[in-house]
C-alpha cells in the first residue's frame, strides 16, 4: 500500500485501515483502532490476537493469553491482577513525589524505607496486623491495640486486659527479659509511672493512697485466670510535692477460698514495717509471732534504750517486760 505521505490529509482522516507509514517516513494524525477485546486485541502480535492491547472508555489494556494484566484506568491509576515483579537486587520501587518512600530487596535483606514521615501500618476497624517469619504468625497487634507475641487471642489475668501480653510453652517463649551493657554500677530498669491525668502526656500530681504501680501474680482455675493470687503494690504515702513523692510498699496474698487479696506486710514512707497492721514503729505486728531471740541496740526516741529489750504491751509505750545488756530486768 501507499505511504501516508503519498496521500492526502482527507484520505489520512478517513477511516479506511489500508493506509499506514511505510519505513523511514512520518506518520501524522491519530490512528484509529476499534477497542478489541481480551480475545482480539486491537494491536496484537500476528497469530496471537488474544495478547496485545485493548481499551475501553479512557482506559487502556495491556492483556496476555486473553486476559487483562495491566490497565490504566481514566483516573490515571494503574491496575494489575497479577504478581509485580522487580528482577534485580537493589532495584527499589519508589514512591512520593521525591521518591523518599521505598520497597527493595539486597543481598539476603528486604528493607521498607522512609527518608522522610513517619511509616504507618494502619488496618480497618475490627482487623488485625500480623506479623510472622516463615508463613508463622510471630506477633499481631490487635483490633484494640494489644501487642499479642506468641498468641493470637488476648487474656485478661488477674482481670486486666493488658496492652501487652507474651504467652508460650516454655521458659524462653513465656519470658521477658531487660538487659543494660554498661560499664558502671548502673542497672536495666522496670518503671511503673502515674499521673492524674486524664490524657496521654498530662502531668497532673497524684494523692495520698494513689496507687502507682502493681505486680500481680495469677493463675488459671480452670475457667479463667481473672483473680491473683499474690500483689505487690506501690502507693503513694503521703502528700506529694514538687520532687518529692513518698510512697509505700503493700505485699499482699489471697486466703484458700478468697478471690481477691489481702495486704499481709507494709514498708511506709519512713521505713517502718507492719505485718498484718500500719506501721507506726519500726516493726509493727499485729497477732502473735515466733523469735527465736530479740535484740535491740542504739537508742531511739521513745524507744528502748541503748542495748535493752523491750516489749511493749500497746501503741502507748507500755512496758510489760524489758532486759538491759547485763540480763537485769529494768
Amino acid at each position: 500500500p501507499a505511504g501516508l505521505n503519498a496521500v492526502t490529509t482527507a484520505e489520512r482522516t478517513t477511516s479506511n485501515t489500508n493506509y499506514v507509514a511505510k519505513a523511514g517516513s512520518t506518520m501524522t494524525g491519530a490512528l484509529l483502532v476499534t477497542n478489541g477485546s481480551v480475545s482480539a486485541n486491537s494491536i496484537s502480535p500476528s497469530g496471537d490476537a488474544n495478547t496485545g492491547f485493548n481499551f475501553g472508555t479512557d482506559t487502556v489494556n495491556i492483556c496476555t493469553g486473553g486476559s487483562n494484566r495491566l490497565t490504566v484506568n481514566s483516573a490515571g491509576e494503574t491496575v494489575t491482577t497479577s504478581n509485580l515483579l522487580i528482577d534485580g537486587d537493589g532495584i527499589r520501587l519508589k514512591l512520593g513525589d521525591a521518591q523518599d518512600f521505598q520497597l527493595y530487596h539486597t543481598g539476603s535483606t528486604n528493607k521498607i524505607q522512609s527518608f522522610v514521615g513517619d511509616i504507618e501500618l494502619l488496618a480497618p476497624t475490627s482487623k488485625a496486623v500480623l506479623f510472622g517469619i516463615n508463613s508463622v504468625e510471630k506477633a499481631r497487634i490487635d483490633s484494640s491495640g494489644r501487642l499479642l507475641i506468641g498468641t493470637s487471642a488476648a487474656r485478661s489475668p488477674a482481670n486486666v486486659a493488658a496492652s501487652l501480653q507474651v504467652e508460650g510453652t516454655d521458659a524462653a517463649t513465656s519470658s521477658i527479659s531487660i538487659t543494660r551493657n554498661s560499664a558502671n554500677t548502673n542497672s536495666a530498669n522496670l518503671i511503673f509511672n502515674k499521673s492524674r491525668g486524664a490524657a496521654v502526656g498530662s502531668d497532673t500530681v497524684v494523692q495520698n493512697n494513689d496507687s502507682l504501680g502493681i505486680i500481680s501474680f495469677a493463675g488459671n482455675d480452670g475457667t479463667d485466670s481473672n483473680n491473683a493470687a499474690a500483689q505487690i503494690a506501690g502507693l503513694v504515702d503521703g502528700t506529694p510535692g514538687s520532687n518529692d513523692m513518698p510512697g509505700r510498699l503493700e505485699f499482699k496474698t489471697t486466703a484458700d477460698g478468697a478471690a481477691l487479696p489481702t495486704t499481709r506486710l507494709t514498708i511506709d514512707s519512713s521505713g517502718n514495717v507492719g505485718i498484718g497492721t500500719s506501721p507506726g514503729k519500726k516493726l509493727d505486728v499485729s497477732g502473735e509471732f515466733r523469735s527465736t531471740a530479740i535484740f535491740s541496740s542504739g537508742a531511739t526516741s521513745g524507744a528502748a534504750n541503748a542495748n535493752q529489750a523491750v516489749f511493749d504491751y500497746n501503741t502507748s509505750d507500755t512496758r510489760i517486760l524489758s532486759y538491759n545488756s547485763s540480763g537485769s530486768s529494768i
